[in-house]
């Protein structure tokens, strides 16, 4: 009966050792593998409801126009183009702390200072993309900057009436796709340049970028991205 006692006793304590050092890892692995699968696919029914798509690694809406700095446009009835800053900017400007807008009534020229961003201690200044007299600005900023990061939704600027129809500068449908995507490869070969590491989880870039960044490295990334 010792024999027999023994010979269990350490096929007991194989088999746990066995758990411990091949099946709980594996096991751990797949619950992780599950976790991401979940998180991913949650995010992409939030993007869905919102009528959100993917390119690069970046967020964006279709139908929407899209400006050289990083800024987006809709026709919002008439004339009127309501303008709000698209997710590459977002991931720059990742804590907003104070937002300066045009007066309503105020006559913008292309590239000049239309609003101002204030991130933790981080100032951008956002480029007016068309010439126009601005309709109407968004208040809710104001009172909660942080909304600005609801970029394509609660998160806009200000409405401008253009002086002229030119949209020469502006890209929109497939062109607008390619070059978000272009830009959202662009942007993650700087961050990887920048600090080393990969800055995509799952096709989607980091968020937020900027708070990673040294005050130089932020500096360079809004002239290389936001001017």
């Amino acid at each position: 009966m010792s024999t027999l006692q023994a010979i269990s006793e350490f096929s007991v304590g194989f088999l746990a050792r066995l758990w411990l050092i091949v099946l709980v890892p594996v096991v751990l692995s797949l619950l992780a593998t599950a976790v991401v699968a979940v998180v991913q696919l949650t995010r992409a029914a939030k993007r869905r409801a919102q009528g959100l798509e993917m390119a690069g690694g970046l967020r964006f809406k279709a139908d929407l126009y899209y400006a050289p700095g990083h800024m987006w446009l809709s026709k919002e009835g008439g004339d009127d183009l309501r303008i709000g800053l698209d997710d590459l900017a977002i991931r720059l400007l990742h804590s907003p702390t104070l937002i300066e807008l045009p007066r309503k009534g105020q006559l913008l020229q292309k590239g000049e200072v239309a609003a101002v961003v204030l991130s933790d201690t981080r100032r951008v200044e956002i480029a007016a993309p068309l010439a126009g007299r601005v309709g109407a600005v968004n208040p809710r900023l104001f009172r909660g900057p942080n909304l600005l990061l609801d970029a394509y939704n609660k998160g806009w600027l200000f409405e401008l009436s253009p002086e002229a129809p030119d949209f020469t500068d502006l890209k929109h449908g497939e062109e607008a796709r390619d070059w978000i995507g272009a830009e959202g490869l662009r942007f993650a070969g700087f961050m990887e340049h920048q600090l080393g590491i990969a800055s995509a989880d799952g096709g989607e870039l980091l968020h937020p970028a900027g708070s990673m960044l040294s005050d130089d490295q932020w500096r360079l990334a809004v002239e290389s991205f936001l001017k």
